[in-house]
């Protein structure tokens, strides 16, 4: 299956991924594959993943793009921009990998100012594909499991690129653990199991010579559980002892790397153990600079470590180990002084020879925490985590966030501003990815250590950063508390951002509530704030300020009745966001402009106004607000005799767990929307129970307006299917006793079941 699928001239691309345990051969098959692959001719790229670069944001692509484009030899950044503008994508692409290859344009970026991380991510793959694929191209990407989240994202867009001018194929591998990860990208899933013990035995036929002893053989295939590697290194020693029985045969594999450990001369020995702290796969100059030996020292030193199988012959600039297991078993054997020595090495070679340490920081930090450094390692996690947060790498960011809360544990109250630090950097983005409860677990602690150092703006930020997790959960009173409190603050402080982000927040948790015309009344404060540069200028949020406050007043309008008024705020939101090409902007201004197009009945403008919202959050990576956006199509699709595809797409999101990462009034949208168009599908019962759960999320949050919104649709699918239902005139009784007491407007009773 793995040969059919290789890149040939006039072929398909393709995607496939080896998935098994340690040992079990999976570089060797894609070893042979890329070997076939380059007999035809077919260009091949390899990336390994690295322990050391797991939250490394865009790893692959960077490095993959950057190797291509010569970007660590050419001598000025001037020279790197004559590059990217000679790959023919767009110029906003060219912008974009700017800020990932040049210091200063990076350094200049504000966070998630211009790009998310799928903006990033299709740059990159645009890059990669002009770069690559000017033949047939196969690119190889070891161990899965050890690339970063936004590296995988890259890989997901690659493996579905259309139209490339030739064919590729993304060929993975990983262990088992990793499988969902890898089913994400590849198309197809080969899954290695333990080799038969009749395959084994033809194996190891092949490496143990026939005059050998024939139990030495059967005693070490036992051993080897099926598992290539393990049989390999076990029939290596018994050739190397002259092993008489099987019993003679070493306890463990690591065992057996540790014999031939000895068997070095003391200086390749040494060599060999602190390479091994450098990771699997080590660069030549920068190993030298550790080691304190020049390159052709090395050089003698690596050819005695191929001989013994340590090391793969050398390719390119860097020295890789045979496996990550022999890595690991020289690494054990080295004494923690030493180890500690090794790694302050590994970080002044770093650090003196890398002018940039962008993307170096994770190895950096892992050095120093190894090194027994906590303070230095902290220090390093710190710049990564703000070179993620440039880079909009919200979940690289997050891993970055545990790593660590772990050494701010160890170093105790000397870490405490740094905790402040990174809950300032990292809280933001975690909350865009709908990571509610993490945020709340440790939003307190700092807003409380932030006060104990005096830090008001830190504290006014965690204030509005609450505020946000109030309204998504539906904690209205809460909310309203918090976000007046930092509404104080931000004031005293005279910060147009911190106002801005606490009165939006309020307003939102005011509409949530009820208060329709108190929310409307903050937002009308705010929009005269909201004047010259402030307008369009960036207060933290995703979309620009005077275009967010147009677009929730035009949300908001729409729970009074006044579809049209609203759909001229929501012009003027629109109006703004194209003229700063503010593609969220966009996106909300659509969805609030759909909302009340529906309400306006004028179903074909909503679902053209939603579709080109749909397509700017698919294309974009706007997740939060993805199941809103997917509710609200699906209502205008089963209004517009399409209910089947409006199901489709709602049950896709469902699937794809979007719903699970954004606010409780957000997914009552979606199975509002999933509602009708399960009932216009004429599957009644499925229908009123979507319905019913939208209505049990709605009262839970005590939103008046989503209560009034979901009785009325119970409203008009039962008068339209049983009349005679009691819940009828019970569901009126209460939406009437909720309008009266908010002050928000039913819709007009209507057919819905066509």
């Amino acid at each position: 299956m793995l040969r059919e699928r290789l890149p040939r001239p006039g072929g398909k691309n393709s995607s496939v991924a080896l998935i098994g345990e340690a040992g079990i051969g999976k570089s060797r098959l894609a070893t042979a594959a890329m070997t076939e692959a380059l007999m035809s001719e077919a260009r091949c790229c390899v990336f390994y993943g690295a322990v050391q670069r797991r939250i490394t944001a865009f790893a692959v692509a960077r490095t993959l793009v950057g190797d291509m484009l010569g970007a660590h030899s050419l001598s000025s950044d001037d020279l790197l921009r004559g590059a990217l503008t000679g790959l023919g994508v767009e110029e906003s692409d060219v912008k974009t990998i700017e800020t990932l290859f040049i210091v200063e344009k990076s350094r200049s970026r504000q966070r998630l100012r211009d790009h998310t991380h799928t903006q990033i991510a299709h740059a990159l793959v645009n890059a990669f594909l002009a770069l690559a694929l000017s033949r047939p191209t196969l690119l190889l990407i070891e161990d899965i499991q050890w690339i970063d989240p936004e590296s995988r994202h890259f890989l997901e867009l690659l493996a579905r690129a259309d139209g490339t001018q030739q064919p590729l194929c993304l060929l993975l591998t990983g262990r088992p653990e990793s499988s969902s990860q890898a089913a994400n990208i590849a198309e197809s899933i080969i899954h290695l199991q333990p080799l038969p013990r009749a395959h084994m035995e033809t194996l190891g036929r092949q490496l143990w010579p026939k005059n050998r002893s024939p139990s030495v053989l059967a005693r070490a295939i036992d051993r080897a559980d099926g598992v290539p590697f393990i049989l390999e290194e076990f029939l290596r020693s018994a050739d190397a002892t002259n092993a008489p029985s099987g019993k003679s045969l070493p306890q463990s594999v690591e065992s057996v790397i540790h014999a031939r450990l000895q068997q070095l001369s003391p200086k390749v020995k040494t060599i060999a153990q602190a390479l091994s702290l450098l990771g699997e796969e080590a660069e030549i100059h920068l190993a030298t600079a550790v080691l304190g030996v020049d390159v052709g020292e090395l050089l003698n030193a690596l050819f005695e470590l191929e001989r013994f199988a340590f090391v793969h012959p050398l390719a390119g600039n860097s020295v890789r180990f045979r496996h990550q297991i022999v890595a690991e078993a020289c690494a054990d054997t080295i004494p923690r002084d030493q180890r500690r020595k090794i790694h302050r090495a590994a970080i002044r070679a770093i650090t003196s020879r890398y002018p940039n340490l962008s993307s170096r920081y994770e190895q950096l930090a892992f050095h120093a925490e190894e090194a027994g450094e906590s303070e230095a390692a902290l220090g390093y996690l710190w710049e990564a985590a703000v070179e993620a947060r440039r880079n909009a790498a919200a979940s690289s960011l997050s891993l970055i966030f545990d790593r660590a809360l772990k050494l701010i544990e160890r170093l105790g109250e000397a870490a405490e501003e740094k905790y402040v630090d990174f809950g300032r950097v990292c809280f933001a983005s975690m909350l865009q990815q709908g990571e509610f409860k993490k945020v709340n677990m440790h939003l307190p602690r700092t807003m409380e250590l932030a006060r104990r150092q005096g830090r008001a703006a830190q504290v006014c930020g965690a204030h509005s950063q609450l505020g946000m997790i109030c309204w998504f959960e539906g904690r209205y009173e809460e909310g309203l508390r918090v976000t007046s409190e930092g509404l104080e603050m931000a004031r005293a402080l005279g910060s147009p951002a911190l106002i801005f982000s606490n009165q939006t927040l309020m307003a939102n948790v005011l509409h949530g509530m009820g208060a329709v015309d108190r929310a409307i009344a903050a937002l009308d404060e705010l929009s005269e704030m909201l004047t010259g540069e402030l307008e369009t200028a960036r207060l933290g949020t995703p979309a620009s300020p005077k275009c967010t406050v147009l677009a929730f007043r035009s949300w908001f309008m729409n729970a009074t009745g006044q579809y049209e008024e609203a759909l001229e705020f929501a012009r003027r939101a629109l109006e703004i966001a194209v003229r700063e090409q503010d593609l969220y902007g966009e996106v909300l201004a659509r969805s609030t402009m759909a909302r009340n197009l529906l309400m306006l009945r004028r179903n074909d403008e909503a679902v053209e106004c939603l579709s080109i919202a749909r397509e700017i959050a698919e294309s974009n990576g706007y997740d939060t607000i993805k199941p809103n956006l997917t509710g609200a199509i699906a209502t205008a699709l089963a209004r517009t005799g399409k209910a089947h595809q409006a199901v489709g797409l709602v049950e896709a999101c469902l699937e794809g767990g979007m719903h699970l990462r954004t606010g409780q009034a957000e997914v009552c949208y979606l199975y509002v929307g999933y509602a009708e168009a399960l009932v216009r599908s004429a599957e009644l019962e499925r229908g009123l129970a979507a319905l019913d759960h939208a209505l049990s999320i709605a009262r839970a949050i005590k939103n008046p307006w989503l209560i009034v919104e979901c009785l009325g649709l119970r409203t008009r699918v039962l008068m339209e299917t049983t009349p005679d239902d009691p819940r009828i005139d019970q569901d009126l009784a209460e939406q009437r006793a909720i309008c009266v007491q908010s002050g928000v407007v039913a819709w007009a009773i209507s057919r819905v079941v066509a």
